[in-house]
């Protein structure tokens, strides 16, 4: 006689599991997709190269401003020096 919760120690057991390999690939590429996705991730924020901000200002336009700031005062300048005509 036999107990409702006996176990069967592998007798009955299939040595070859039916169904499709479809939902496992789906999962494995799942996580390749997604680790791809966090290295890229992490690498555009600068985490990789060992900062994690950006520089704070681009400073290649200051040799311009400088330029146009010295016309400005210039110009207010010639303005000031310039005599009211009689």
């Amino acid at each position: 006689m036999t107990h409702a919760t006996t176990m069967d120690l592998g007798r009955n057991a299939q040595t070859k599991q039916s169904g499709s390999r479809f939902p496992a690939i789906l999962l494995t590429l799942a996580v390749v997709v997604a680790t791809i996705a966090a290295v890229w991730f992490a690498s555009s924020a600068g985490l990789i190269r060992g900062t994690a901000t950006k520089p704070a200002a681009d400073r290649s336009y200051d040799p311009i401003e400088a330029q146009r700031v010295l016309l400005t005062e210039a110009e207010a300048w010639m303005r000031a020096r310039k005599t009211p005509e009689h």
